[in-house]
């Protein structure tokens, strides 16, 4: 997935569309991805990420640390958009056969 797709899923977990993303939010976002412990991996993505202890996440540092978290705990692969145009073009120029 990109970072694009990464934040786009998080839009679609935040139910009330308040812009962050609670506890409760992302629990229910890992529980529609197939994940168990939602509750506990919950608690401890917030534990880690919302560095103002606001209870959401909800800045864009927050989002990255949070991304960062998914890849290292939960084994998504999340990779930049610009580094997907670059395997494209490299897919093209060898004549899309790889």
């Amino acid at each position: 997935m990109t970072e694009g797709e990464f934040r786009e899923w998080l839009r679609h977990i935040d139910r009330n569309k308040d812009s962050r993303i609670s506890m409760k939010e992302l629990a229910a976002g890992l529980k529609e991805a197939g994940f168990g412990f939602k509750w506990w991996r919950a608690w401890r993505a917030m534990k880690n990420v919302d560095k103002d202890r606001s209870g959401y996440i909800d800045t864009d540092s927050e989002i990255r640390a949070l991304m960062e978290h998914a890849m290292k705990h939960w084994g998504f692969v999340i990779s930049k958009a610009k580094e997907l145009q670059d395997v494209d073009v490299l897919i093209s120029d060898v004549g899309g056969k790889m």
